[in-house]
């Protein structure tokens, strides 16, 4: 029996036909996101809840950062990066999602340099673009640039899938990889006195040179005094510096080191 197909089926299996490949090729500028692994994202990565199908294996390690080990600070700006070998493929996609504890987006994620391998979905996660989906060799890697939240965001997981195609021009035969690394906020609390404990003016007496050692980061000035009272040396500072104070003579001085808030005086001897 033949099957008759009207212009009218033929359109709509055009239309579908087109639509299908519509969807293939245009995540290779990126992901439609939600597809993270995170979860926030339910878990749902390109393999598995996504359109490519096959499921997802985690491999640990594709994700690394710049983050102390004793957490990040409110407001600073870390790198973070997602890398890694799988086979012998040429291309590649991915996104990351950084989340809190309600699985929620934490701090701003940024393409790291003025490149165009990277960008940022509107839901504030990163992927890859149109020129950033190309490997070499079973190599693909990506750099983000993350502001970290304000202060009392606590722990904080960095997902990652990351597609790596075929290139056969359809969704399957792809295999996806997930990866996730988490990181704490630092409790370290600033410094805002200047004491003792907190700072070292060394060595004492000195000959040539003084050391400064504070964990005061806003440490800015210096400025010895004579046994009379007058200043005869000053100068800027950093926290860990080194001065050198061989014009002085020999004698008992008084060294201040300051900050915008507070200050330190120590007495030392000038051989």
């Amino acid at each position: 029996m033949k099957t008759k197909i009207t212009l009218g089926t033929f359109a709509i299996l055009l239309a579908l036909f087109f639509t299908s490949y519509s969807d293939v090729i245009a995540n290779s500028g990126g992901s439609s996101g939600g597809f993270s692994s995170s979860a926030g994202d339910n878990g749902n990565s390109c393999g598995q809840g996504g359109c490519h199908g096959g499921g997802h294996t985690l491999q640990a390690g594709m994700i690394t950062t710049n983050i102390p080990a004793a957490g990040y600070t409110a407001g600073m700006t870390y790198r973070i990066n997602v890398a890694g070998t799988s086979g012998t493929g040429t291309k590649f996609g991915f996104e990351l999602a950084a989340e809190n504890a309600s699985n929620a987006t934490a701090g701003t994620l940024s393409p790291a340099s003025t490149g165009s391998r990277e960008q940022i979905r509107s839901n504030g996660q990163a992927t890859h673009t149109a020129s950033g989906n190309i490997g070499t060799m079973g190599n693909f890697g990506w750099q983000l640039d993350w502001v970290a939240p304000a202060t009392g965001s606590g722990t904080i997981t960095f997902s990652a899938a990351v597609l790596v195609a075929n290139s056969n021009g359809t969704n399957s035969g792809d295999a996806t990889l997930r990866s996730n690394t988490t990181v704490n906020e630092s409790t370290i609390t600033s410094v805002t006195e200047i004491t003792a404990d907190n700072t070292k003016l060394y060595p004492n007496p000195i000959e040539n040179h003084l050391n400064i050692f504070s964990n005061n980061s806003a440490v800015n000035y210096l400025t010895v005094m004579n046994v009379e009272g007058k200043i005869v040396f000053e100068t800027t500072i950093s926290s860990v510096d080194r001065v050198d104070l061989s014009q002085l003579k020999k004698g008992i001085y008084f060294v201040t080191v300051k900050s915008d808030k507070a200050n330190f005086t120590q007495r030392v001897i000038k051989l």
